[in-house]
């Protein structure tokens, strides 16, 4: 077909309506192929659906390939259909119709509506965060009510509210750089011993496939765990260094009296009497730091080695049930599940940061006359981390079970932190 359709109009034979049957027919077939392109990048697990994962906190708004129409097009005729359409008024059934024609996204409203009443986000961004505080410097059950269910925290520290009390002697770049890193920090650290994990178990899954054993191999304990434990210790130790290091930065701040934020948008209320939420209350920890981090990681480890162990059997159980998958593909869907399993202990490493923060407050409690909730680092704080934001304790245990908070609605991503604030003697 496509060898016929170049050839069309290079001689004096054919037939034009034999040429637009076959010009058709190879639009068609490439459109088709199109369509399949389609299918397999906007699939779950898909390229874009990794791009997204990789890069942001929720895949729950992934962007869709679209291919337009494959055929020629006279601009000028389409131009002139573009601005009769613009003034025209149209059935909402022409109107989808008219744009599948000129190859126009579907009819929206809900992308581009934008209620005149509501503020530009810089604007918003802009006033002192005063939300929350009711009449009598408490915190009411209203002071919940922005607080977003998705929780994202791909936020700019400019849309953030200003600081409040100690809260300026926080570097806030520095922290919320960490908090972005430990979302593909335990991923990118054991990139190269997952690639070989993924490799050796493929070999092994296809062997097992072959010789009936597949179900003995996907039991059996995965390798490498030993490798990527220590790679996994060693993500969770620099948070955990860069944690202390943060408090002992703020420590020494407040001591000579130089606030990392030039101003404070208002003073910290004291004693502020949380009722829209129960402070988060458990059992303060004893266990040595170390050692929980070394059980952690080990965890970390092996669960990883066991998805991508389970990616491989699923991927040899397909080729065996007679699904053409090529080596290629097979490595592919079991390095996908590997990089999906490693991506999901962003969260536990960076709590990590949060111990290493309790543990230099610790260290220097004999400065430190109490200790601030702050959920500063979020600029959704959900309706059970708003409320706690500026709660204040004098119970170093009780700090260290605050942050993150066990309750808030974000599940693992909470970004709230403990701050603890000098004795005014040793200021």
């Amino acid at each position: 077909c496509q060898a016929q359709v170049f050839d069309l109009g290079t001689s004096n034979a054919g037939s034009r309506a034999l040429g637009t049957t076959i010009s058709d027919l190879f639009t068609n077939s490439i459109t088709a192929d199109a369509r399949r392109r389609e299918d397999v990048l906007n699939s779950p697990g898909g390229l874009i659906h990794q791009v997204v994962a990789y890069n942001f906190a929720s895949d729950d708004n992934l962007p869709r390939l679209v291919f337009g129409n494959v055929q020629a097009v006279d601009l000028r005729s389409f131009a002139a259909a573009l601005l009769a359409y613009s003034q025209a008024a149209l059935p909402p059934e022409l109107d989808e119709w008219a744009r599948r024609e000129m190859n126009m996204p579907e009819s929206t409203t809900t992308q581009v509506q934008v209620p005149e009443e509501s503020e530009p986000p810089a604007a918003a961004a802009a006033k002192p965060n005063t939300q929350g505080d009711d009449e009598a410097g408490g915190s009411g059950p209203q002071s919940g009510a922005r607080a977003s269910e998705a929780h994202s925290h791909d936020l700019r520290l400019a849309e953030l509210r200003g600081p409040r009390g100690v809260e300026c002697y926080v570097a806030l770049a520095e922290i919320a750089s960490r908090f972005d890193d430990a979302k593909t920090a335990v991923r990118e650290a054991t990139q190269a011993t997952r690639d070989k994990l993924v490799a050796e178990l493929s070999r092994r899954a296809e062997a097992a496939q072959a010789s009936g054993a597949l179900a003995k191999f996907a039991a059996a304990a995965p390798p490498m765990v030993d490798k990527l434990t220590a790679e996994t210790l060693a993500v969770m130790q620099g948070l955990y260094a860069a944690g202390r290091a943060q408090v002992a930065d703020e420590l020494r701040r407040q001591k000579k009296g130089e606030p990392v934020a030039e101003e404070v948008t208002e003073a910290r209320s004291e004693g502020k009497n949380v009722t829209a939420a129960e402070p988060p209350r458990k059992k303060a920890r004893k266990r040595d730091p170390l050692d929980a981090m070394r059980d952690q990681a080990e965890a970390v480890a092996r669960s990883i080695a066991q998805a991508t162990q389970a990616a491989a059997a699923v991927a040899a159980t397909r080729v065996g049930s007679g699904v053409p998958l090529d080596p290629g593909s097979f490595a592919e869907a079991v390095t996908r599940a590997s990089d999906d399993a490693a991506l999901r202990f962003g969260a536990a490493v960076a709590d990590v940061m949060s111990l290493g923060r309790s543990e230099e407050m610790r260290s220097q409690d004999a400065v430190i006359a109490d200790y601030v909730y702050s959920a500063i680092l979020d600029g959704n704080a959900c309706e059970n981390c708003e409320p706690m934001d500026g709660e204040v304790t004098t119970d170093a245990d009780l700090a260290a079970t605050w942050a993150p908070n066990p309750n808030c609605l974000g599940g693992d991503r909470c970004r709230c932190i403990v701050i603890a604030e000098i004795k005014q003697e040793a200021a």
